[in-house]
């Protein structure tokens, strides 16, 4: 009896960690909730990130919302074959294509985004974000939270000088 209830208890912990999940993240493989700012491009005006569907086991499309700082702008948007940008109500994104699984990169957009929580949210009318297996049925997900933290402030290299040898660059 104890193996048996031990067997049950680590499948539905295994279920809940590997449920499908929707987050916002700077690459790819979305290996971090951390987002970042591209140092590597001081003539950027944003930085590109990605929405994910992370653990699908079998999607072809969602229905979700994101949901960033105070101060966040997003300037372009990337979309996969199908969906039709990023709305402030909840955005369908069609997966364009045959059934997907594990991680999907659905979005690319850039933004400037404002320090603090960016989260991935039910679309207005849902109770969480949602995803369509392969035959279409819609299946509740959950939404992570990633995190912006505004870089430091620039340091500029200067030299000691005297007023007097300041103001005799202007003369």
């Amino acid at each position: 009896m104890k193996t048996v209830l031990l067997s049950t208890f680590l499948l539905m912990a295994a279920n809940v960690a590997l449920a499908d999940t929707f987050v916002i993240a700077d690459d790819s493989s979305g290996s971090s909730c951390q987002l970042h700012y591209n140092p590597a491009c001081f003539t950027c005006e944003y930085s590109q990130y990605f929405i994910l569907h992370k653990f699908s086991t079998g999607a072809t499309g969602c229905l979700l919302k994101l949901e960033l700082a105070p101060g966040s702008t997003v300037y372009e948007v990337q979309n996969s074959p199908g969906s039709h940008g990023i709305d402030t109500a909840g955005t369908y994104i069609s997966y364009g294509g045959p059934c997907a699984g594990g991680t999907i990169a659905l979005v690319t957009f850039g933004a400037v985004l404002g320090p603090g929580e960016q989260k991935v949210v039910a679309a207005v009318g849902e109770a969480s974000p949602v995803y369509y297996d392969c035959i279409g049925n819609p299946h509740a997900a959950t939404g992570d939270t990633s995190y912006y933290q505004v870089p430091g402030p620039c340091t500029v290299a200067s030299e000691p000088s005297t007023w007097g040898a300041v103001k005799a660059l202007y003369r």
